[in-house]
């Protein structure tokens, strides 16, 4: 495990902006709250805190951090496997075509405020609606037609959601994302669409930044409540997405000290 973001409810007063998300994996990489007023703040109670966007989405809430030469680089530049594990509720998103909301990825800086995702699942925009899109690998600013899949699922109830790459993997299994432990297969022959390379590996700079609920430019918040998001250096399985789903159902928050 790369990084693990529990958002626990006892973290805080609901309703207050916190300033600071606490990774729970050593050495950390605790993410700064910039917040886009009243946005992020914490919402719920033990064992399903989190962090909350309640305004209208396509706004500058976020929680992030640059990665830096640190454990995220280290652990992921290069690689060919990963799995994004999220439990999360959403239901209202940016119309803006060029902007999906961003729920969770890795960013470039860009001194332009360009949306360069090098890892990221998205909704919104020109993405049909009932549908998650994922960018994967971009090098230059993310374009509409730029995504790595695209899947048909729900996320106006809480969810917990797996992003599964394998570039190993036979092109229609690459990127793989399962709901509550279940698969679901990703949308064949759209347009705007294209798995990644066979062996491509993920490229990352030392300046990219890690990010919660919008883009690292902003502007590309969603709506609804983020509980809990970690990344995997490998491609979990289906028994072990299944085991996590299933707990993660029942609890996304730490459990209570002592």
């Amino acid at each position: 495990m790369v990084v693990r973001y529990f958002i626990n409810a006892s973290d805080g007063a609901a309703g207050s902006v916190p300033e600071k998300v606490p990774d729970a994996v050593t050495p950390a990489l605790d993410l700064d709250v910039e917040p886009g007023f009243p946005d992020p703040h914490r919402e719920g109670v033990f064992p399903y805190g989190g962090l909350a966007w309640s305004q209208d989405s396509a706004t500058d809430g976020r929680a992030w951090a640059a990665i830096g030469s640190g454990k995220v680089f280290d652990q992921l530049n290069g690689k060919q496997a990963l799995t994004v594990e999220l439990v999360l509720r959403a239901q209202s998103f940016s119309t803006d075509a060029v902007r999906p909301s961003r729920l969770f990825g890795l960013h470039a800086y860009s001194d332009l405020l360009e949306r360069i995702d090098r890892f990221s699942l998205v909704v919104g925009g020109s993405i049909p609606s009932g549908r998650l899109g994922a960018y994967w690998n971009q090098q230059t600013p993310s374009e509409e037609d730029d995504r790595a899949g695209q899947w048909v699922v729900d996320l106006s109830t809480r969810q917990v959601v797996h992003l599964v790459v394998e570039t190993s993997a036979p092109e229609v299994e690459r990127v793989r994302l399962y709901v509550n432990g279940s698969h679901v297969p990703g949308e064949a022959g759209v347009a705007g669409v294209t798995p990644p390379s066979a062996n491509e590996p993920l490229s990352l700079q030392a300046n990219d930044a890690l990010v919660l609920g919008n883009a690292f430019a902003g502007g590309a918040s969603f709506q609804g409540v983020l509980h809990y998001a970690a990344v995997y250096d490998v491609a979990l399985d289906e028994p072990r997405l299944a085991a996590h789903a299933c707990a993660l159902l029942a609890s996304d928050d730490a459990p209570p000290e002592g």
